[in-house]
């Protein structure tokens, strides 16, 4: 009798625990397809940020290689004007050189006209004679 009633009961069961389970598979597969469908979102959404780094990437490397050619290039102006401001100086310098020592020959003149004095009695006349002395000592 059990056995019978078990079988009636299972024969009645088995629709609708079937049915259940279905619907509970149909749920879990529609689970699926939400979060599949999400994670082919974020795949596109995360292909489309590769390649905007990507192209990023590329600008900043870009820039990159044209701020070392530009620097390259303001080292090298630099350097031609360091170069050019240094070969100024050694001028400079050689022309202050050659300066004092126009300065030094000057004073050494003019010492020796001092010391020579005044020859004659009026200012035409000394005038004259420094003229003279200076004449001979350029020669």
């Amino acid at each position: 009798m059990i056995a019978i009633a078990l079988k009636a009961l299972t024969s009645h069961l088995t629709g609708p625990i079937a049915l259940f389970l279905c619907v509970l598979l149909a749920f879990a597969l529609l689970g699926q397809c939400q979060a599949t469908g999400t994670a082919t979102r974020a795949l596109a959404k995360s292909q489309a940020e590769v390649k905007r780094m990507d192209r990023d990437l590329g600008t900043c490397l870009a820039n990159g290689a044209a701020f070392d050619e530009a620097r390259k290039r303001q080292n090298a102006a630099l350097a031609a004007a360091s170069a050019a401001d240094a070969q100024r100086l050694t001028e400079a310098g050689k022309r202050l050189s050659e300066a004092v020592q126009g300065r030094e020959r000057a004073e050494a003149r003019a010492a020796k006209l001092l010391k020579a004095g005044p020859v004659g009695v009026d200012a035409c006349v000394r005038a004259m004679d420094a003229f003279e002395t200076v004449k001979e000592q350029a020669r």
